[in-house]
């Protein structure tokens, strides 16, 4: 991770880094929700990254399907505490 946020601040605005972000986010979301853990941290850092990437290509697919994808996770955790999955779901 350090290195895409080094590689961000030589390039802030190749897709790629912003994409690898948001990508690592979503695999500590994932690996959270294993782990029986809350997402909400590493979902807040992931929409933050989320955001970034958008200035630079709001038109980039994997992004959005990325984002549902850790969205769909957090819903998962909200459940299994016995929430409604409801917000996470509108997101994904």
């Amino acid at each position: 991770m350090e290195n895409l946020k080094k590689a961000i601040e030589i390039n802030p605005k190749a897709n790629e880094i912003h994409l690898g972000l948001v990508g690592v986010y979503g695999l500590l979301i994932k690996y959270d929700f294993m782990q029986n853990r809350d997402c909400t941290k590493n979902l807040e850092k992931a929409e933050t990254f989320f955001e970034q990437a958008l200035e630079v290509n709001p038109r980039d697919v994997r992004l959005y399907i990325r984002m549902a994808e850790s969205s769909i996770f957090q819903a998962h955790y909200l459940l299994n505490r016995g929430k409604s999955p409801a917000v996470m779901l509108e997101q994904a």
